[in-house]
């Protein structure tokens, strides 16, 4: 069979593959829940709000639960099935650390990482592995709804001999990524753009 019969075909799967690498890298959005929202479970530590965030402490080695709402897509753009939950924080030099997280809806637990032991300068950073020093969670399309809330558990040092500055932990806030709901009545494949003037 000549050559030429082919070209036609090989424009064709190029097309489709590019469609189907269109199709995977699904758009995401970004909702933030900011660090002034998360409230202190129980009688243990303080919290205050400062620049960029809020600021919590304890007793030595005290382990506090803070816990804040879930945001959705304000417009309905996004589905509510989380992908991604990114913490974004900052401890004090050999300070607390961040030990746990869940997303909770009611008392049913949609997702669950107690594998942490973390602490530090994450406020720009976004590390998903190893697991017990992330701060970037894969939750893997649950559907967080809109009574879901994400709670932390925070562990405090201190000293045996003598009193210790058991440090802070601040929560800058924590974003969720949603995928985008397709637009009903439009194509999956995307458009070329036309030049200006064209």
């Amino acid at each position: 069979m000549p050559f030429r019969n082919f070209t036609p075909r090989l424009a064709f799967l190029a097309f489709l593959a590019g469609a189907t690498s269109f199709l995977v890298a699904q758009p995401r959005v970004r909702t933030t829940t900011a660090g002034r929202e998360f409230r202190l479970e129980g009688s243990k530590g303080t919290a205050d709000i400062v620049a960029g965030g809020q600021r919590f402490r304890a007793g030595a080695f005290q382990e506090i639960f803070v816990r804040a709402p879930i945001h959705l897509s304000p417009s309905g753009a996004a589905d509510t099935r989380a992908q991604r939950l990114i913490v974004r924080f900052r401890t004090s030099d050999r300070g607390p650390r961040l030990i746990g997280a869940e997303i909770l809806s009611g008392s049913q637990v949609l997702y669950r990482n107690e594998e942490l032991n973390i602490s530090g300068d994450y406020g720009d950073r976004e590390t998903a592995t190893p697991r017990s020093l992330a701060n970037v969670f894969d939750v893997r399309g649950r559907n967080v709804g809109a009574n879901a809330v994400i709670r932390l558990k925070l562990s405090f040092g201190g000293g045996f001999d003598s009193v210790v500055d058991n440090g802070v932990f601040v929560i800058n806030g924590v974003e969720a990524e949603f995928p985008l709901k397709p637009v009903t009545g439009q194509s999956t494949i995307p458009m070329t753009r036309q030049r200006p003037g064209r």
